[in-house]
């Protein structure tokens, strides 16, 4: 006989077992990032909840109802309604032959009638501190002209008698919150009691007869472990112009031996239909906006995990869509007289990777324009030693080169023909090295990766390629990253590349260590629109400055204003990291500013900045280089 070992876990897991805790309950639409707890009506996040509970239990067990009259709510009410409250025996007057006080607790007194004094008003008050004998002093030695009648005591709030200026006010809250010590608790935190949770004598259990270690008999609610395989989903425009839907459609290509009963679709993590198991398409009708769509399968009760998730971003004007495939962030815009849209990736210089969709019309648009950018290098991390070595390699690093350009104009795009866009990441910048006391060198960055368009019906394809990384100190021969160049295959329309700036050369005290430029990148067609070129390090102040060019700035009317993109980072100096290539390329870092780490471009396609040659603090590596900007594809025509 054959011994076979399983390991199958049940969903619910321990169905036999029927003791349930007490729980929060989770707030609808919070992807269970939220809990609301019904003794206090309050809504918490997850990871507060447990403690909020803790606090609620421990508040409690302080209340000490056993030794408590154990009033009701109703009970107590008809005290406080008979003046057999707590407060039953509190006064906050007095008065005597020879003295009057209104107001023993210095409360703040409110709504009270002024009186001048003396007066000869028959039944008013004739002394300042009241009610009617006259010549007596007031108890508070307040001076003045007028006398105060009548009036309500603010309980809990505190007032100068005199000014009636509060000095002191009650917060009015069912919450009382006071230092642990103050109820014998050991440790310094804030206990905290809810004046409206009913108390009550906790319970507990000893015994639990009913979780045995059999599976009941005919229980219901078993689900298989074993799930089906989720759906690979796509989208396409479909119908004829005037009347066109997104068509999704679905395949599975290993249900793992499970029949497949039906799908469910979500739009924006909610569910939007339900579907049978012969059915691979669904028609949608969306009104302008954005939304994430996945699909599930279902097998019985049992439900597969997410598809992948399509994002689109529909504009019905022009029946234009953006079909996101993976890690894209689509922004629409209409002013101005124009449309636009920007398609950014949601990848990072930290976590690099390429975001992919396409751009589908049914309308005959004209004129349209696309800046395609693509992402920058980041800067290579300075180095520090205080190894004996002659000359001494105190070097920094250099700069990152701009992403190339591609500025296209008087486009017309096919209709219901999809246009690719992929959209790269910008470069990580590169660390410093770690022990100073060693001859390990900085490294250098990261190159950022290429930003492209293509044209499936006339083979046409626009690269916008990354900037080059820049170089990490100790070498005496790489410098600055080489700006990314702009490519195009089987052009249409009007464009124009450009050449994304080189990084600039870094600071050295060593004559071998010298830190080159950086060479601009090279534009389609045209040299003059070649990405300058960085500088080198001249053994000064300052270290060489990233490439710039003024024809980095592109108007965008959808915006009413302009957009620098794709300068080189700046190499790194003795004190300060280079800046970075936010489109007219980056300065290299001064003697005397402390800034060591390089600066991270902020815009799209910029250089990072080198990193300095010193650290922040010995031992502690700062001086590491700045990353790239991410690409970007930028699209818009009038409206």
């Amino acid at each position: 006989m054959l011994n076979k070992s399983y390991n199958y876990n049940p969903t619910p897991p321990r169905v036999w077992s029927r003791v349930q805790n007490p729980c929060t309950y989770t707030v609808p639409d919070s992807n269970y990032s939220e809990a609301f707890i019904p003794l206090t009506n309050q809504i918490v996040t997850q990871t507060e909840a447990n403690n909020e509970l803790k606090m609620i239990y421990k508040g409690n067990v302080l209340q000490y109802k056993g030794n408590s009259a154990r009033l009701t709510k109703s009970q107590k009410y008809s005290q406080l309604a008979r003046c057999a409250g707590p407060n039953r025996t509190k006064v906050f007057a007095t008065q005597t032959q020879t003295y009057t006080n209104p107001n023993t607790t210095g409360l703040l007194r409110v709504g009270y009638e002024t009186y001048s004094y003396p007066n000869q008003i028959v039944g008013a008050p004739n002394n300042i501190s009241g009610p009617f004998a006259y010549n007596i002093p007031n108890p508070n030695d307040c001076s003045g002209s007028s006398v105060q009648d009548g009036g309500t005591l603010v309980c809990g709030t505190y007032a100068n008698p005199c000014s009636n200026q509060i000095y002191k006010q009650g917060i009015s809250t069912a919450t009382i919150c006071n230092e642990s010590a103050a109820s014998n608790v050991p440790g310094s935190q804030i206990l905290c009691w809810n004046k409206k949770v009913q108390t009550w004598f906790p319970k507990t259990r000893y015994f639990m007869n009913n979780s045995t270690d059999k599976w009941p008999v005919n229980y219901k609610g078993f689900v298989s472990a074993i799930k089906s395989s989720p759906p690979i989903l796509t989208a396409n425009l479909s119908g004829s112009c005037g009347n066109t839907t997104i068509m999704l459609s679905w395949n599975i290509q290993n249900n793992n031996c499970l029949p497949i009963t039906g799908y469910n679709i979500f739009i924006n993590n909610k569910l939007f239909a339900i579907l049978p198991s012969n059915v691979y398409t669904y028609s949608l009708n969306l009104p302008d906006g954005t939304y994430e769509v996945y699909i599930t399968s279902i097998s019985g009760s049992n439900e597969s995990e997410p598809s992948n998730t399509i994002g689109l971003l529909i504009i019905n004007d022009t029946e234009t869509i953006i079909i996101s495939y993976s890690n894209i962030n689509s922004t629409h815009y209409n002013a101005n007289g124009y449309t636009g849209v920007i398609v950014e990736t949601t990848f990072t210089p930290t976590n690099p990777g390429y975001g992919e969709a396409s751009f589908i019309t049914c309308k005959n648009l004209t004129n349209v324009s696309v800046l395609i950018v693509g992402g920058g290098g980041g800067g290579g991390g300075g180095f520090y030693s205080n190894f004996p070595i002659t000359p001494p390699p105190f070097t920094a690093g250099a700069g990152g080169g701009g992403g190339g350009i591609n500025y296209i104009t008087g486009l017309t795009p096919p209709t219901n023909t999809p246009i690719y866009f992929k959209v790269g990441s910008g470069g990580k910048g590169g660390p410093a090295n770690i022990n100073p006391s060693t001859t390990d060198q900085g490294s250098g960055g990261v190159s950022g990766l290429l930003s492209s368009l293509y044209i499936t019906s006339t083979n046409t394809t626009f690269t916008s390629n990354g900037g080059f990384k820049g170089a990490g100190a100790g070498s005496a021969s790489a410098g600055g990253g080489t700006g990314g160049s702009a490519t195009v295959i089987n052009g249409i329309g009007t464009f124009q590349g450009y050449g994304g700036g080189g990084g600039g050369g870094a600071y050295s005290t060593g004559n071998t260590a010298t830190r080159k430029k950086g060479l601009g990148g090279t534009g389609y067609t045209t040299i003059g629109n070649d990405g300058t070129n960085g500088t080198n390090d001249n053994f000064g102040t300052f270290s060489g400055n990233g490439g710039s060019s003024t024809t980095y700035s592109f108007s965008l009317p959808f915006l009413g204003s302009s957009i620098l993109v794709g300068g080189g980072g700046g190499g790194g100096g003795n004190k300060q990291g280079g800046k970075a290539g936010n489109g007219t390329g980056g300065l290299g870092g001064n003697n005397t500013t402390e800034e060591y780490k390089g600066f991270s471009a902020s815009n799209y396609g910029g250089g990072g900045g080198g990193g300095s040659q010193d650290f922040y603090e010995i031992g502690i590596p700062l001086n590491y280089g700045g990353n790239g900007g991410n690409g970007v594809i930028i699209v818009w025509w009038p409206n």
